[in-house]
């Protein structure tokens, strides 16, 4: 190949590729003169480094693989804890025998003695024991304040 034809090679790639032509036209073949004079100690150097970097990362890797099996179990051991710990809170929990007791003055003061009657004479009632209505009567009238029984007539 001739310089002109070499140089009109150039001019035609500078116009087709500018950016091409204006690469440093260096061959990446070629090192440094001295390059394999230390090649093999910076190479000895490098695998006894990457032995010492090995050993740890085994080790990490190890852990990181038995943390990884565990969480899922972790997990589930966590659920099961507070699961647990709901259930018995919910079990146990302290009777309130004050809001019992209200509860059941509340309703027998909005109850009247005929509401109670019917719910007793009720078929529920009646196979379950039977009652004397007499008896019962004289429970209601004993325990009922006859002023609140005039004010309600």
């Amino acid at each position: 190949m001739s310089i002109i034809e070499a140089n009109r090679h150039s001019e035609e790639l500078e116009h087709i590729a500018p950016f091409l032509a204006a690469r440093n036209k260096k061959n990446a073949f070629q090192t440094d003169i001295q390059y394999f004079d230390a090649f093999p100690t910076k190479l000895q150097e490098k695998i006894i480094a990457q032995k010492r970097n090995t050993n740890s990362e085994k080790l990490k890797t190890w852990l990181g693989n038995i943390a990884l099996t565990l969480k899922p179990s972790f997990a589930a051991l966590a659920v099961f804890i507070i699961s647990s710990g709901v259930i018995y809170l919910h079990q146990n929990k302290p009777i309130d025998y004050q809001s019992d007791v209200a509860t059941q003055e509340y309703l027998l003061d909005q109850s009247s003695s005929e509401d109670i009657l019917d719910l007793v004479e009720s078929p529920a009632s009646k196979v379950s024991r039977p009652v004397d209505k007499a008896a019962l009567q004289e429970y209601i009238l004993d325990n009922t304040d006859e002023s609140l029984l005039s004010e309600e007539i």
